[in-house]
């Protein structure tokens, strides 16, 4: 996840990093690219969900996968902390706390 994430906020850096003047085939060019990266660089990581690398790789990335990751994920390891340290993996009080804070959930 964290390897995801960071690659979406290069992807950022590199959408603000953009010129006017940059034409579209050269931002698209160094679009692909840094995704290209990003995935082929996964292969370093010891994941302990092996399925999940086979189905990065068999898709094609593009903005729509990181936003819709960013969106998502982006809070998950946040929620596992408080989880696991807050409520000692305490499902009942974590759901409580959570109405209790959002009660819109």
């Amino acid at each position: 996840i964290h390897h995801v994430l960071s690659g979406a906020d290069n992807l950022d850096s590199l959408y603000n990093s953009f010129s006017a003047e940059l034409d579209s085939a050269a931002k698209s060019d160094m679009k692909s690219n840094l995704i290209e990266r990003i995935v082929t660089s996964m292969d370093t990581l010891s994941l302990s969900n092996k399925a999940f690398l086979s189905r990065i790789k068999s898709k094609e990335l593009n903005n729509t996968y990181f936003m819709s990751f960013l969106r998502y994920r982006s809070k998950q390891m946040s929620l596992d902390s408080l989880f696991n340290d807050k409520f000692d993996k305490d499902l009942t009080a974590f759901i409580q706390y959570m109405k209790e804070k959002h009660p819109f959930l």
